[in-house]
């Protein structure tokens, strides 16, 4: 999309987002403009500083002082302990909420982020410079401190303020001043309208009586040029907009035609303040073509550059060239070189018919190019005489040095290159200079190229061998991998030679020492390897090995296998290994025997495993003896003869007897058992040694004329721990058997954890023995009721009173009772048989007394009639009215609480059915309901039953007109300038009291599941059919006049006719004419939709 479509449709958004917030929008003006923040720098007073280097990059200051440091006073940056020495002795990042920092100590490199909102300065410490970096002006993220290694680093940061946002558009022109408005604040706007210029104005001034009222005490002075021929116009500013601090003209809706906004001022701000034509907005109904401004410039030759001509990067612009009178012909925008006189003749024509010139528009330029005059001769190159060297055979080492010569008649660089290259060689023999290796070196490979003023340094060291110093004219010397004498170099085979022979520093004819060679005395690279020491296998179970020697750093060692495999020293456990010597270049081997040295370590040999077992002694019998098996290395398992499974090495056995176990051990494989060590027997013993004594006896009750002797097991005698379990207990048999155990670690006196206690139970009393009355009693009870419990029927008790009487009859409060009967006449007894034994009648002393005990049932409820159910009780609660109505229930009665008084019943009259109290705003009411005697609440009651009545602050307000008006309209598809508009239904709200704010809503498909509410007054919606619904919120309220009950209205939304949108396109800065009109009366629309309340203060 180009520039021009792009604007465009900017424009037709913009429009129509402002004319729909036009609609119901006061104008108000906002604002006023606060300058740029500039950060706090810390500028070093330049007396306390040293004078900063020069040729730096922009953005980058460096220093020469020792002492000084980042936070220092005279530079101001902050330097946390992370960026301090040690810590930039190696890599690392120090992050920060203004962005990171990253070093790199090897590069002696420095690399910045900084986060959006900040201005960051950093410092970097080294040697005895300091650099500062303004990361906004330096060209780049990063910075190496070339001078020395980094000793601390620093920064600076300061957060920048939010930019204020300005608007200057068709509709619009605002701006942010960060603070509520006042009298002060005002735009002035320099404006070309329908082609008269003149100026309009917007003015916050305080409000005078014969000003509108607003809430603010503020009104919005809108001024237009008296040529323009609009009235000035004053609004209301309301309290928020005071202050939301925007400063805001919109002056749009008042324009028709076209105007171009040239210039703006927002207090001390501006906008375009130095009127460039570039940024003027050209607005209203303009010619469909954009117009553009084409420039071209041109740079004369001169002595020292050439010249230029340069064509501007303007859309819609072609252009077209002619070079000394020749055709034109279209050239692309650009800057092109010119490096002789001649006459460049540029013509700009519009790229098509979309774009247009203004009136007064250059369109061509004539550029003359003359050769510059009096042009002084160019300075020579450096002859070879300036070329001098200096060379140290200690260290094979030197440096070349080239010498500006004095005056102006030559540059600072040589008339031919020079290349040296510094090379070293070991010696391949103890004892002999040839043959020689080169010793690889980077510094070798990189060498020096000289080409201007300066001092070059070069060499490298001489251990064991020669040192050489190469020079060339045409390229960097290329020492051969082998010399194999003096000037004979040796290549390997198939490689060539560039442009090498052997020409010494020396050779080239400038002023320095001669020769630039060394050498060192043969044999200082020989080394004498040392034999390893090797351990031999001498039994069982046990490697050799081999311990190479580490005392001597030029000389390493290979260990082979029988097969000639290198292996690692490790690995030399058992068989045949060769270890050879090996010396590192450039050192040789001397006194050393051919082939290295060879071992035979002999060969491994396992040992034969014996399996172990442990037991541990049977203790009083209990079974709880224990074998551990041995845990052998190479043993893989155990087994017990008689016991399934199988036991690994270390595990333990348990609950065992005493006896002898015979064990079975299986070896690893590639193992073998000790001969005769498998199986073998492992015995467990039985030990008695202290062991507790264990005692236990038996008891039994008399025989009587009822029954027979019977066991008595509260009666057994037992000592700690001893449980028993009743085998017999002889009501059968007549005799009883009894087993009894001892704890573990006790036992009974026949040396064993059990004992049979055995015996006869003698019969019954016989009848010669046992003739005595027996009679019994019986008990009688009345029946719960509703309101009654169960009692005793002490009258209707059952029993011959001439055998028996009640000696006590006892009822306790939560219906516990006790009934006693005492036995008249001595040989009376009460029945003993087990057929008359029930719960809770026990008979003691020898069978003369006979006692009941048991609970009596509570009332019960079921008998109880019911009350329906009370919820919640009728209340009316509005701003005159405040009451709480109760109503009368046969076997109910209500006690009632207002806030903190004291409860009252409600007493209801004869024949009333109600009871109604008044209430003031804000009591807090509970009922609680109770059932009289008789009666029970039903289980869903709600109890207590409350209220908090409301409170009205402000009176209250009572609708003297409870008459909303409704409406909805439909707006059909249009087409604009800008491509269809939708189209929208528009309904009508209204405000209601401040207990029902919004008394009308409206919806579309009211009562089925596609229902949607319309909360906004205008709703962009397709075309199509509609049935928007009104509904009141207060049923008690009116519609239209109508009652109550939902309005609907059927509206249509129409579609654009595709034929009318072939409309012309306006320029991208125009206005419609639909903004004209919307603005004030917008406000008087909303009055007109509100409904209309009285309000009046309830006295009481």
């Amino acid at each position: 999309m180009s520039r021009k479509a792009t604007r465009r449709a900017e424009r037709a958004t913009s429009l129509r987002r402002r004319i729909l917030a036009g609609a119901t929008t006061v104008i108000v003006g906002l604002g006023l403009a606060v300058g740029g923040v500039m950060p706090a720098m810390a500028t070093p007073p330049s007396a306390s500083l040293p004078s900063p280097e020069s040729g730096t990059p922009t953005g980058q200051t460096t220093y020469q002082q020792g002492g000084l440091v980042c936070d220092s006073s005279l530079i101001g940056f902050t330097k946390p302990g992370e960026l301090d020495s040690p810590n930039l002795d190696s890599d690392g990042t120090y992050t920060a909420t203004w962005g990171s920092l990253t070093w790199e100590a090897d590069t002696r490199t420095v690399s910045w982020t900084v986060e959006d909102g900040w201005d960051v300065d950093v410092c970097v410490k080294g040697g005895t410079y300091l650099t500062t970096i303004d990361t906004s002006e330096f060209d780049g993220s990063s910075y190496v401190h070339t001078y020395a290694g980094l000793s601390h680093a620093g920064f600076r940061a300061t957060q920048l303020p939010d930019e204020p946002e300005m608007i200057v558009d068709c509709v619009e022109i605002s701006y942010e001043t960060g603070r509520p408005l006042n009298g002060a604040d005002h735009i002035n706007v320099d404006v070309v309208y329908n082609g008269v210029r003149g100026q309009i104005n917007l003015e916050i001034n305080a409000n005078q009586a014969q000003d509108p009222t607003s809430t603010s005490g503020f009104h919005a002075f809108l001024k237009f040029a008296d040529s323009f021929g609009i009235d000035d116009v004053k609004v209301p500013i309301s309290q928020e907009e005071l202050d939301s601090g925007v400063l805001r003209f919109e002056y749009g809706q008042y324009f028709t035609g076209t105007w171009t906004i040239e210039w703006v001022q927002f207090n001390s701000t501006y906008f375009n303040q130095d009127r460039n034509e570039l940024e003027f907005v050209t607005c209203g109904d303009l010619p469909t073509e954009e117009l553009v401004v084409p420039t071209a410039s041109m740079q004369q030759l001169t002595c020292d550059t050439d010249g230029s001509y340069t064509l501007g990067d303007v859309e819609g612009v072609v252009w077209f060239v002619s070079i000394d009178g020749g055709e034109y012909a279209e050239t692309p925008h650009g800057t092109y070189p010119v490096t002789s006189a001649q006459t460049v003749e540029v013509r700009a024509e519009t790229a098509s018919d979309d774009y247009g010139f203004a009136a007064e528009t250059q369109t061509e330029w004539t550029f003359g190019f003359l050769e510059p005059t009096d042009c002084p001769p160019p300075p020579e190159c450096i002859p070879d005489e300036y070329i001098s060297y200096t060379y140290d055979a200690s260290t094979n080492s030197g440096v070349v040095t080239v010498t500006q010569p004095a005056g102006d008649d030559y540059t600072d660089q040589l008339c031919a290159p020079l290349y040296v290259t510094a090379a070293a060689w070991a010696f391949n023999s103890p004892t002999s200079l040839w043959t020689q290796t080169l010793v690889d070196s980077e510094e070798i490979n990189d060498g020096v190229a000289i080409t201007e003023v300066g001092e070059y340094e070069y060499g490298i060291p001489v251990d064991c061998g020669q040192g050489d110093i190469y020079a060339s004219r045409t390229a960097f010397p290329n020492p051969s991998p082998l010399l194999n004498g003096p000037n004979q170099p040796a290549w390997p085979e198939g490689v060539t030679p560039w442009d090498f022979e052997e020409r010494f520093l020396h050779n080239m004819g400038f002023d320095g020492p001669n020769p630039t060679y060394t050498y060192t005395d043969p044999g200082c690279n020989a080394e004498t390897p040392i034999e390893p020491t090797v351990s031999y296998i001498v039994e069982c179970g046990t490697y050799g090995s081999i311990a190479l020697p580490d005392d001597n750093p030029y000389v390493s060692y290979t260990v082979r296998n029988a097969d000639g495999d290198i292996v690692d020293v490790e690995a030399a456990r058992e068989g045949e290994f060769t270890v050879t010597a090996h010396a590192s270049f450039p050192y040789i081997l001397k006194d050393y025997p051919e082939g290295g040295w060879t071992y035979d370590l002999g060969e491994y040999v396992e040992c034969p495993v014996t399996p172990t077992a442990t037991p541990t002694p049977e203790t009083c019998l209990d079974g709880n003896g224990t074998i551990v098996f041995g845990d052998v290395d190479g043993i893989a398992s155990y087994s017990v003869e008689g016991i399934e499974g199988t036991f690994a090495p270390g595990a333990t056995l348990t609950g065992l007897s005493a006896d002898t176990y015979t064990v079975t051990a299986v070896a690893e494989d590639g193992l073998e058992l000790a001969t005769d060590s498998s199986p073998f027997d492992v015995e467990v013993t039985s030990s008695t040694e202290n062991c507790g004594v264990a005692t236990a006896s038996v008891d039994t009750t008399d025989p009587s004329c009822f029954s027979g002797e019977t066991l008595d097991e509260s009666g057994f005698s037992v000592s700690d721990g001893v449980t028993w379990s009743v085998i017999d207990d002889g009501a059968t048999s007549g005799a009883f058997e009894v087993l009894f155990t001892a704890p573990e670690g006790s036992l009974f006196s026949n040396g064993t954890r059990t004992l049979m206690a055995t015996g006869d139970l003698a019969p019954a009393l016989g009848e010669d023995e046992c003739v005595l009355p027996v009679t019994n009693a019986f008990l009688a009870f009345t029946d719960a009721t509703c309101l009654e419990s169960q009692a005793l029927d002490v009258d209707g008790f059952l029993f011959d009173s001439e055998l028996a009487s009640i000696d006590e009859t006892t009822v306790e409060e939560n219906g516990d009772y006790t009934v006693v009967f005492t036995a008249v006449g001595a040989n009376t007894t009460f029945d003993q048989s087990p057929d008359v034994d029930a719960e809770g009648r026990e008979v003691s002393t020898d069978g003369k007394t006979l006692t009941f005990t048991g609970t009596l049932e509570g009332p019960n409820e079921e008998l109880c009639e019911q009350l329906p159910v009370v919820d919640p009780f009728e209340y009316v609660d509005t701003c005159l009215t405040a009451t709480y109505t109760l109503y009368f229930v046969e076997g109910l009665t209500y006690w009632v609480t207002v806030n903190d008084d004291e409860p009252f019943e409600v007493a209801f009259g004869e024949n009333e059915v109600s009871k109604t109290f008044a209430a003031n705003p804000g009591d807090y009411v509970l009922a609680t309901p109770v059932a009289n005697p008789g009666y029970v609440l039903a289980p869903d009651q709600p109890a207590p039953l409350e209220r908090t009545f409301n409170t009205y602050p402000d009176g209250c307000q009572l609708p003297e007109l409870a008459n909303w008006p409704a409406s909805a309209t439909a707006t059909d598809e249009v087409c604009t300038p800008f491509g269809v508009t939708s189209g929208s239904i528009t309904v009508q709200f209204s405000t209601g009291p401040e207990e029902n704010p919004n008394p009308v809503r409206y919806y579309l498909a009211y009562g089925t599941d596609a229902e949607q509410e319309l909360t906004a007054e205008t709703t962009t919606l397709p075309d199509g059919d509609y049935v928007v619904t009104a509904v009141l919120t207060d049923p008690e309220d009116s519609l239209n006049d109508s009652g109550s009950d939902p309005v609907s209205f059927p509206l249509t939304i129409g579609a654009a006719d595709e034929s009318d949108c072939d409309l012309p396109t306006l320029a991208i800065t125009g206005a419609s004419n639909a903004v004209t009109g919307v603005g004030i009366g917008a406000v008087i629309i909303i009055l007109a939709g509100l409904g209309f309340v009285l309000r009046r203060q309830l006295v009481e």
